[in-house]
């Protein structure tokens, strides 16, 4: 019985020993608990946004280090009745105005400033109340440009001329009349236009005769020269006519003597007139006689 203890005694200190419970290092009593990575830094996708009203713009948070222990990021907005922010960051333009949007993660910040506007109206036409006018050189007239549709975000126009040596066109839109000629004045807005032709006209100032008077025999011609002022005149056409066609005639200032008598010859250019008075004799100066009184 002795021999059987003792034998027992001997293979149970072998398990013991098997077991590593002699000669090797101590092992820890319970589960090792891993190191805690702080976060370091955080930083959004934008830091500055404009937004119109209604519109979203997603942003991106980054965490530094990428092994962070904790990379939960938490967002809010500054001014949630300018614009809200979701749980992943996703921002919604409310109204009018600006709103801090901030990031935040293991004590560490970010933000980005969301400025709101009003939604874009793109300018779909111009159109002008006329589209083709005659001034007279050193004339003005103002062209009205109508900008669609009425709630256009920029109704903004700018006016330009063809020609600024014949018309020129101020910021409101006036069209001055500077020489004769033909300019296409344009009216622009967002990319539209419309356009009105202008013709300057000079008018005549003044109509000349070479002869203000002059005595004629029956049968006789005189050529009268009419002399339209200014040189530029637009139209510097003469037409001619007499007081008594029985007197005398006239044709592109060729007067020719009838009978005995007096008429007036008119040269008319614009609304401008000169005339020349015309007294027909008889043969041999007896003027006021005709050749039956002989």
């Amino acid at each position: 019985m002795k021999t059987l203890k003792i034998l027992f005694v001997i293979t149970l200190t072998s398990v013991v020993y098997s077991c590593g419970g002699g000669g090797g290092a101590d092992k820890p009593d319970g589960p090792i608990t891993p190191a805690v990575v702080s976060v370091t830094s955080i930083s959004l996708s934008k830091t500055s946004a404009e937004l119109a009203i209604g519109k979203t713009l997603q942003l991106t948070a980054t965490v530094s280090p990428s092994n962070a222990t904790d990379k939960t990021v938490t967002w809010s907005s500054s001014s949630t009745t300018v614009a809200s922010v979701s749980p992943t960051g996703l921002v919604t333009a409310i109204a009018e105005g600006s709103s801090n949007i901030t990031a935040s993660c293991g004590g560490k910040i970010a933000t980005c400033k969301i400025t709101v506007v009003k939604p874009t109206v793109a300018v779909t036409s111009v159109e002008l109340d006329q589209t083709d006018i005659t001034l007279k050189k050193g004339d003005s007239q103002t062209l009205k440009a109508t900008v669609k549709p009425d709630n256009a975000t920029d109704k903004n126009v700018t006016w330009t001329s063809s020609k600024t040596d014949v018309a020129t066109v101020d910021n409101a839109g006036k069209v001055t009349a500077v020489a004769k000629g033909v300019s296409t004045i344009t009216a622009s807005c967002s990319g539209k236009t419309a356009t009105c032709k202008v013709n300057v006209t000079v008018p005549v100032e003044s109509v000349t005769l070479s002869q203000t008077s002059a005595s004629l025999k029956v049968n006789e011609t005189v050529t009268l020269t009419a002399t339209v002022k200014p040189d530029d005149a637009t139209d510097k056409t003469v037409t001619w006519s007499t007081s008594d066609g029985s007197v005398a005639t006239v044709s592109n200032g060729v007067v020719t003597a009838k009978k005995v008598g007096t008429a007036t010859i008119t040269a008319k250019a614009g609304d401008k007139t000169a005339t020349c008075e015309i007294t027909v004799i008889v043969s041999g100066g007896h003027e006021g006689f005709t050749e039956e009184d002989w």
